[in-house]
């Protein structure tokens, strides 16, 4: 199991630091099971919850994890009636599918369609570059500010991605409903890889 806020993940193009935000409220009714949200909103995860919620001022025995090698969150156990709001960050399996995934989805929000199946290249070749066509670049923002936020938060993620050869991503131009206008729409705006505008 998976428990520790904020236990990262390692790929080149993060989305939130590979991590699922959960955020969990009391139900009205003693006994309900609590409510749930996370962010970003993807069907990449599954959410099982057992928890309930109990008597106000009780003792709050709410546990959040992920099961290994897999992305089903588990929420169990208590969550008094007056408590505000449990909050915990849960680390992804397999960050660069869970990327692909949100992009998906986002881009679908948008009338873009992506067909076919998403597929992970831990090496790639020439022969699959030949396929591809560049839509955009996304510049890092100055090694500076990356150095402040490592050295003054101890951000993991970043530390060991400073080093990284920058990532690639491939796009099969075929696989969009209409490359034309992905091309136009992704130009607008380069931080679109952490998709913040969008989400």
């Amino acid at each position: 199991m998976h428990t520790q806020s904020r236990s990262f993940a390692k790929f080149n193009i993060p989305i939130n630091d590979n991590c699922i935000d959960i955020s969990v409220s009391p139900n009205e009714k003693i006994g309900s099971p609590p409510y749930v949200e996370i962010s970003p909103p993807t069907e990449y995860v599954q959410v099982r919850n057992t928890a309930r919620t109990v008597a106000p001022d009780s003792n709050r025995s709410l546990h959040v994890t992920r099961q290994r090698l897999e992305n089903i969150i588990i929420i169990e156990n208590e969550l008094p009636l007056n408590f505000n709001s449990y909050n915990e960050s849960v680390s992804v399996h397999d960050p660069a599918r869970f990327f692909l995934t949100v992009l998906r989805e986002v881009l679908a929000a948008h009338d873009i369609t992506v067909r076919g199946d998403l597929d992970v290249i831990e090496k790639a070749d020439r022969e699959i570059y030949a396929n591809t066509e560049k839509l955009f670049s996304h510049y890092s923002p100055p090694l500076p500010e990356i150095i402040e936020v490592i050295n003054k938060r101890s951000q993991n993620l970043y530390a060991e991605q400073k080093p990284s050869k920058t990532s690639l991503l491939l796009i099969h131009t075929e696989a969009f409903s209409d490359s034309k206008i992905l091309k136009k729409y992704l130009l607008i705006d380069p931080g679109f890889f952490y998709l913040k505008t969008l989400l």
